[in-house]
């Protein structure tokens, strides 16, 4: 809220109907009632007079908020911390930010724990945030699964880690917002248990991982699956080994395939952004029929956090 530029003002109620605008104490979130001298420290701080002789004009048009603008201009595979990056004139609960990703940029994350866009923790009830999203923003792909193993799952492309009621938080823009890609899990083991191949990364972010299988280079693609791309890249393709055949990757919102089965079954393919990986191919060996899909990451996690989204461009993946 901001007090009226010009007509009457009053330090308590508006004694002439004006409302909230022409009231310095409902500026200044004062309980009503409130005893106020015009002396005071938090009158003085909204007047920006810091001594001397003070007038009820020194207040007109003033705000007792802090607005931040933040813009991301150069793509980044580095999570976007807003409480990190919050900057010295941050106020305590009075603080509005609004957050720009410019069109053509790409914002992602180097871990799956963090999102491309993070709020971070610190916050007091009363700040407010506007991620305005014109460009790309993804989570970090997961890890293709190794040797059998389960792919993992991708990380979210918006998390409020924000602790619940401490932010206001409104999403815009006509950009993309996506989840990172599951990893493709690795392929069943040979009879012997001995020789298995991994999965590919999914993509988003710095990409997922490949999965490392430990068949020694079997035609093409080798044993190792393919790391996921980056950004809104695809998924890597899993690995394949022994007539078994790598799952092919997945495009943004889309899954990887599954790896095909054989001596020693394929690796599932990472899943595209927001969309999860392939799930291994089996083996002939019993004990072991290849790693299970990775889920994907959310586009937005909102971790309990209410959320005004007013976002009309694409979203690959959840919003829970």
């Amino acid at each position: 809220m901001t007090l009226a530029a010009s007509g009457d003002l009053a330090i308590g109620t508006d004694p002439g109907g004006g409302g909230a605008s022409h009231s310095v104490e409902a500026e200044l979130a004062v309980t009503a009632g409130t005893q106020m001298s015009m002396n005071d420290a938090n009158f003085r701080t909204l007047a920006g007079v810091a001594s001397g002789q003070i007038s009820m004009n020194a207040m007109y048009g003033k705000s007792n908020r802090v607005a931040v603008s933040i813009t991301i201009s150069v793509t980044s595979d580095t999570s976007f911390n807003l409480w990190a990056s919050r900057g010295g004139t941050y106020l305590a609960g009075l603080t509005d930010f609004t957050v720009t990703v410019q069109g053509g940029v790409s914002q992602g994350s180097g871990s799956t724990t963090a999102g491309g866009i993070d709020t971070g923790t610190g916050f007091t009830a009363g700040d407010t945030v506007n991620f305005v999203i014109n460009g790309t923003v993804t989570g970090m792909g997961g890890a293709g699964g190794n040797d059998a193993a389960d792919g993992l799952a991708g990380g979210p492309g918006i998390n409020l880690s924000c602790a619940v009621g401490t932010l206001a938080v409104t999403v815009t823009g006509s950009g993309v917002i996506g989840g990172g890609g599951g990893g493709g899990g690795g392929g069943g083991y040979n009879i012997a248990n001995t020789y298995a191949s991994g999965g590919g990364g999914g993509a988003g972010g710095a990409g997922g991982a490949k999965g490392n299988g430990n068949y020694p280079s079997y035609g093409a693609p080798q044993s190792s699956g393919l790391a996921g791309g980056a950004n809104n890249g695809t998924g890597g393709t899993g690995g394949g080994g022994l007539a078994g055949v790598g799952g092919t990757a997945g495009v943004a919102g889309a899954n990887g395939r599954g790896g095909t089965g054989a001596a020693i079954g394929g690796g599932g393919g990472g899943g595209g952004i927001g969309a999860n990986g392939g799930a291994g191919g089996t083996g002939n060996s019993g004990a072991n029929s290849g790693g299970l899909a990775g889920p994907a990451g959310a586009a937005i996690a909102k971790n309990g956090n209410a959320l005004t989204n007013s976002f009309t461009g694409t979203t690959y993946g959840a919003i829970v």
